[in-house]
């Protein structure tokens, strides 16, 4: 899917579209590569449920410095309570 798609759905709570989209900041497709995003997304995709986001999260965390990682931290947290799945 477009990554415009994978966007819109991760906005819609979808945890699968949540780690996609973690994946694709983690390696810049089709977006410009970012790797607080990638750990924002995968860590709000694996708080909706999905495991393998949450290996992936960990591993993009090592990656953020203390300061950036707490950001990170503070926006998935944020992100968390906008993205939760439509009902």
């Amino acid at each position: 899917a477009p990554i415009s798609e994978v966007q819109k759905a991760a906005e819609q709570g979808d945890a699968k579209a949540q780690r996609f989209l973690g994946r694709a900041y983690d390696i810049g497709n089709g977006v410009v590569q970012d790797n607080k995003l990638a750990y924002v997304w995968s860590s709000v995709s694996a708080a909706n449920g999905d495991v393998e986001a949450a290996t992936n999260r960990d591993l993009f965390a090592k990656r953020l410095s203390p300061a950036v990682l707490a950001e990170a931290q503070a926006l998935a947290g944020q992100y968390v309570e906008l993205y939760q799945p439509k009902q």
